[in-house]
């Protein structure tokens, strides 16, 4: 009976430890958060989450296609860059870079654990020969204790890991950029792609419709007793042939819109349609010197390189500084008991420590070459990196050039091959030419003809290349076509 006041006391002042354990904790937790919510304010101070500004600004119910909608090039690229896959993973790139962030900046957060144990001393044994008696007896003691610190400052290790986990963000984000340039590449080409479909479509129509007359021509002939069975079969193979070839490229124009409705990341096959574009060509296409120099100072692969030369000297300072040593807060709150007196004990403390590594068996030595071999890597890659963006520029510039020449080489084509079809088709009612010169004549037209949607689409991509190679939109200006009607041979001609 004589213990229990000291058992009422102890479990009185064990109660006031739990609560002030329990409020440590609390002002811990509720202070943490304060050390990582700065990587997530934006410009204006309003916190945002990661990633939010690459979300392209699209209005209300404007990020999916409806059915039947006639859409734009500028609006298929904000539904590709929203929805596309390849652009979703890149997001998450930068995520994991964020990710890598937190972790290197929780080396200097602030840190708690609970220590606790119970010690046992003896046995020992007492004799107490009065009594004539043998008491075994054994001494223990439980202790706990919560620990808090925080890490002031590294001399460079830690720090350093930070500066090259914000540089590796800003690799990825321009390594979105870079990708979202691409895709948008990948979106206009696949934009004119229908766009070729649907030009290439009316020339098979206008093909099919002449290779009719021609066979109606050849049958009238035919009954006058003026030409043989062999042109009217001839006449018929070339109308097969033509509805052979409308067939193939309505397939082609429908696999152009699947691709891109793939590139949306829509997964059934909507109706949609879209708006003519017509051939541009730059305001400023002759001065490539000028390009060159643009491309070095837009294209993200460069900003990209040169954020992870950051990072690369970021690291190798760390690595030179992992023998520095590290200068520590820390405190403590303590709570011990023993069997002796059973009365509590409480206590606690705080100190300024240092660490001081001495030997690490050549880990450092080790990660600084390490780190000097990736630097001279990423220096070499980047002097590489820039030549072929120099490379790809000259060769955009001279692909669009080409393209160019051979538009205006098309339309002179057609030209010549409508007037070679005009007078063969002449010669041929009249009776003084056979159906291999008709045949030919109008076997060339359609091909000049397909030859000028071919060109004209090659040159819409060769100056959408030409932009992602410069890493920029370039002023444009509509290249001048006469119109389809007068290209194109009339009804009964």
């Amino acid at each position: 009976m004589k213990f229990t006041p000291h058992r009422t006391t102890a479990s009185l002042s064990s109660r006031r430890s739990i609560c002030v354990i329990n409020i440590l904790l609390v002002l811990y937790l509720i202070s943490a958060p304060a050390f990582s919510e700065d990587r997530f304010q934006s410009d204006s101070g309003a916190p945002q989450k990661p990633g939010a500004f690459l979300q392209p600004n699209l209005k209300e119910n404007d990020d999916e296609l409806i059915s039947n909608e006639i859409i734009d090039l500028n609006r298929a690229v904000r539904l590709t860059l929203e929805k596309n896959l390849a652009l979703k993973n890149c997001r998450e790139k930068i995520n994991q870079s964020r990710a890598q962030l937190d972790l290197a900046r929780s080396a200097k957060g602030f840190k708690s654990r609970i220590e606790g144990g119970t010690m046992f001393q003896g046995p020992a044994i007492n004799l107490n020969l009065m009594g004539l008696g043998v008491v075994l007896q054994t001494d223990y003691n439980t202790v706990g204790r919560l620990v808090v610190e925080k890490v002031l400052t590294t001399f460079g290790k830690v720090e350093n890991h930070i500066a090259a986990a914000v540089s590796q963000i800003k690799a990825e984000e321009d390594n979105y950029e870079a990708q979202k340039s691409a895709v948008i590449l990948e979106t206009k080409k696949t934009y004119f792609s229908i766009l070729r479909a649907r030009a290439a479509y009316s020339v098979a129509d206008e093909y099919c419709r002449l290779s009719g007359e021609y066979g109606e021509l050849a049958k009238k002939l035919h009954d006058k007793g003026v030409v043989s069975r062999f042109d009217v079969l001839r006449a018929e193979t070339g109308i097969e042939e033509a509805s052979m070839n409308r067939i193939t490229i309505k397939k082609y124009g429908s696999l152009s819109s699947s691709t891109l409705l793939m590139l949306m990341d829509i997964r059934r096959d909507i109706p949609f349609d879209v708006k003519e574009e017509p051939p541009r060509l730059p305001d400023d296409g002759d001065d490539i010197e000028k390009l060159q120099q643009m491309s070095l100072v837009n294209r993200y692969e460069i900003k990209s390189m040169k954020n992870n030369l950051d990072a690369a000297h970021a690291l190798l300072r760390s690595a030179r500084s992992l023998r520095n040593p590290d200068l520590v807060i820390s405190g403590g709150y303590s709570y011990q008991t023993m069997q002796i007196t059973f009365m509590p004990q409480y206590d606690w403390d705080i100190g300024l420590g240092i660490r001081i590594p001495l030997t690490d068996g050549g880990e450092s030595d080790a990660k600084v070459k390490e780190a000097r071999s990736v630097e001279k890597q990423l220096n070499t890659a980047k002097e590489g990196l820039e030549q072929q963006i120099r490379l790809e520029v000259k060769k955009a510039w001279l692909d669009m050039k080409e393209a160019e020449s051979i538009v205006k080489l098309s339309l002179k084509e057609v030209e010549q091959c409508r007037e070679g079809y005009r007078l063969a088709k002449a010669r041929y009612s009249a009776g003084i030419s056979i159906s291999v010169e008709m045949d030919a004549a109008l076997v060339s037209y359609h091909k000049a003809r397909q030859s000028l949607v071919d060109s004209l689409f090659n040159l819409n991509v060769a100056v959408a290349a030409l932009e992602k190679a410069v890493g920029a939109e370039l002023p444009l200006h509509p290249l001048e076509l006469p119109d389809c009607e007068t290209i194109q041979c009339e009804k009964g001609e």
